[in-house]
């Protein structure tokens, strides 16, 4: 089902897509104690390919002098601009 959410091209789903499985200690689920099983979520449908499908998104769509430093964080090169943040221009860190 999470993989068919997902936009297919067409328009019509969701930029990602994931699977958390979280296991309380207390049935009712009201105890502190919570376990995160990601070691038996499908790689395709994990935290880490949905949360780099969301920055390959908002990097897709802003500006390239926004969001200089995750750019160069993501893509592990330098970018030799300045980065605009609230209509003044900084460098960028």
């Amino acid at each position: 089902m999470m993989r068919k959410l997902r936009d297919t091209g067409d328009g019509n789903g969701y930029t990602a897509t994931a699977l958390v499985l979280a296991e309380w200690d207390d049935p009712l689920g009201s105890g502190t104690a919570v376990r995160i099983r990601e070691h038996e979520v499908p790689e395709d449908v994990a935290s880490p390919r949905f949360f780099s499908a969301l920055i390959r998104q908002v990097l897709a769509v802003a500006p390239v002098v926004h969001h200089v430093a995750v750019r160069e964080s993501f893509e592990r090169r330098d970018i030799p601009i300045r980065e605009e943040s609230l209509g003044t221009t900084d460098l960028a860190p």
